[in-house]
């Protein structure tokens, strides 16, 4: 691995808690080895209900949401054994290495003594560098907190991409538009080169409000939602320099390959004729894999389609991969 994770400290938030008492909560911190957490909690009633969401932060001037960020009703969770990547990366890093939680329902009803830490190899390689602040909670059915930690962490650098990538096909969907004319979109299949999508639309009018939407889906037995799901107003983000991680994944491949849509707005009031692909370069460097779609939709300020678009694509890891969760 071509990064360095470093875990500067844990914290319990909004202690006192209601209904279990906090013995202690500190940060251990071991030289040559990773940070721990080092946990006494008593749980006095039976739990067989648990809701545990998971946060993630980036910093700039401040910590702001980046990309993950998930709910599981716990008991369920521990009782089931498949898993979404998604789900698979709360599994490894929240109860792999806590046997006592580890184990099905009910839980409560004692005390819990934890030494937890997070492994190198259970977090994605591909985020960027910087610091991250992940906020875990465990709660019981009526909201009501069990536990709330904080962990802040420091990623050094990124790993080189070890996949392949291949555009399958591109298409438009929903056609025809209530306010804008596709002449042609289709999918241009180069040799030893990406796909590209052929796109050449009329859009009469003048556009100083656009909202883009990304989402993108892994394919199980159908297309699920997976991870990475933004909006943007598009003006506002062409016009700023300053991005998180998120949107500027969005800006490199949304915008960094339509010229035309590059500049400030207004825009509209003309014809487009587009020859869009994605670079290999601008997505993340380790990724699952497997077939994806992302769906990325341009509207009005009042919500009616400039354009929507579907790409296909397939990633395959380079050498012997050895689970669809090894990422």
């Amino acid at each position: 691995m071509n990064y360095s994770i470093k875990i500067v400290k844990f914290l319990c938030l909004d202690a006192p808690y209601q209904r279990t008492l906090l013995h202690y909560c500190k940060t251990i911190l071991r030289r040559n080895e990773t940070a721990i957490l080092s946990l006494n909690l008593t749980v006095p009633e039976v739990v067989n209900y648990m809701n545990v969401t998971v946060r993630v932060d980036y910093k700039f001037s401040t910590y702001r949401p980046f990309l993950f960020d998930a709910q599981v009703e716990g008991c369920e969770f521990l009782r089931t054994k498949t898993r979404d990547p998604a789900s698979e990366m709360v599994y490894k890093n929240i109860f792999e290495n806590l046997p006592d939680f580890a184990t099905p329902c009910p839980h409560g009803n004692r005390s819990y003594y934890v030494n937890h830490w997070l492994e190198t190899k259970n977090l994605p390689a591909s985020v960027p560098a910087g610091d991250y602040r992940l906020t875990t909670t465990f709660a019981f059915k009526d909201g009501v907190t069990i536990i709330k930690i904080q962990t802040f962490l420091i990623k050094s650098s990124q790993q080189e991409a070890k996949f392949t990538i291949r555009i399958t096909k591109f298409v438009c969907l929903d056609m025809p538009y209530q306010r804008t004319l596709v002449h042609h979109c289709r999918t241009i299949l180069r040799r030893n080169q990406p796909t590209m999508l052929s796109l050449y639309a009329t859009v009469p009018e003048v556009v100083n409000y656009m909202n883009v939407t990304v989402v993108v889906e892994y394919k199980f037995s159908t297309y699920r939602p997976f991870l990475f799901d933004t909006q943007v107003e598009g003006c506002e983000f062409l016009r700023t320099k300053t991005r998180d991680p998120a949107s500027e994944m969005v800006y490199k491949n949304v915008f960094q390959n339509l010229p035309d849509f590059m500049q400030p707005c207004p825009h509209g009031n003309r014809s487009y004729r587009i020859n869009y692909w994605m670079e290999s370069k601008n997505l993340p460097a380790s990724v699952p894999a497997g077939d994806y779609r992302i769906t990325t939709t341009f509207t009005f300020k009042d919500g009616v389609t400039i354009i929507k678009i579907a790409s296909y694509l397939t990633v395959r890891k380079k050498g012997i991969f050895r689970s669809m969760i090894e990422w």
